[in-house]
């Protein structure tokens, strides 16, 4: 744009906003209404918390490349494990208490080396920023190949009277114990890490 150009608008931009001001005194221009309402405290600590969350989980990839890709094997893992168990189960339909053994330990296998690759990020995600959740997972996880040797061994009759027992009378409700456990043990981590994060927010940045 050329300077005598530029000389024209400068004065128009002044006067509107001169009238502006004018009518706004005179109340023709009303401001518009600003909300005072603002998130209950509790929503903005979650929204903040979310937050610390998310950035704590990113600088731990950057300094940890390789166990970046964790949540993304572990969900390959656990996918091909049960994958390969359904496609074992009905391959063979008549042999019914030998295929659930065998869809049973392929199952543990994939849910032991999940848990392991948990328990190996886990211990240094806890040793640099005390960040318990790959822990709670892994040790969510690593209660349930125990129930399935045991589910196992009851199922072949391998140690005799065991298959009589109470221990495998109780499988069933183990089962849905153990569904308990794997969600809340990572549920109770994560609101003890919200407490400490609040604490540490109510105490300051030198807290």
């Amino acid at each position: 744009m050329s300077m005598p150009w530029t000389y024209l608008i400068l004065p128009s931009r002044a006067v509107r906003s001169e009238d502006s001001v004018r009518e706004k005194r005179r109340g023709l221009i009303r401001e518009p209404a600003i909300s005072a309402s603002r998130p209950p405290p509790f929503r903005r600590l979650l929204r903040d918390y979310r937050w610390f969350r998310e950035t704590r989980a990113f600088r731990f990839a950057e300094r940890h490349t390789r166990l970046r890709w964790v949540p993304t094997l572990t969900s390959l893992i656990l996918v091909g494990s049960f994958a390969l168990a359904i496609v074992q189960t009905f391959a063979n339909p008549a042999a019914t208490l030998a295929g659930y053994a065998m869809s049973l330990v392929l199952v543990d296998a994939g849910i032991t080396v999940c848990a392991g690759l948990f328990a190996t990020a886990g211990r240094l995600a806890w040793k640099e920023d005390r960040d318990a959740s790959y822990l709670s997972l892994a040790i969510g996880f690593g209660a349930i190949p125990v129930w399935g040797l045991v589910e196992v061994l009851c199922v072949n009759d391998t140690l005799g009277s065991l298959g009589e027992s109470t221990v495998c009378a109780w499988s069933p409700i183990a089962f849905w114990f153990l569904g308990a456990w794997l969600f809340l043990v990572p549920t109770t981590v994560a609101v003890l890490d919200l407490l400490r994060y609040a604490a540490r927010r109510r105490e300051g940045p030198g807290g």
